[in-house]
């Protein structure tokens, strides 16, 4: 006996690991953006290099803060968001997006906790 398989079974499961993966996917592409425009000379500044808080250029800001804060928040939005996913995955009366924007919410208040915790610690 064969059982037939609906066509929205594919978005059904894959469609809110899409949103997640979307708004990751626009914010790089606003961080890249940003570095593509921010300024790549020295403009008169006594900084001496790369330091907490002193950076000869915005560019190099904007990249030593893409590398202590982009790279953590990246790996952890994208495992947080495939665990919260698979959890409201198991909602069976909700349509893929509402499970995708609930994943969503779910991870930007997680997300946003975190930053504030370790902004806090330091």
């Amino acid at each position: 006996m064969t059982t037939q398989v609906s066509p929205k079974a594919g978005i059904d499961r894959w469609g809110p690991l899409l949103i997640i993966f979307g708004v990751w996917f626009v914010a790089f592409v606003i961080y890249f953006i940003t570095w593509l425009l921010a300024s790549d000379t020295a403009v008169g500044n006594p900084c001496q290099g790369a330091g907490f808080g002193c950076f000869e250029t915005e560019r190099q800001g904007i990249e030593f803060l893409g590398f202590l804060i982009g790279l953590p928040v990246t790996f952890g939005w994208l495992v947080l968001g495939l665990v919260v996913t698979s959890l409201v995955g198991l909602i069976k009366n909700l349509r893929w997006w509402w499970k995708g924007l609930l994943s969503l919410g779910i991870c930007l208040a997680l997300a946003t906790a975190i930053v504030a915790i370790i902004i806090q610690v330091r």
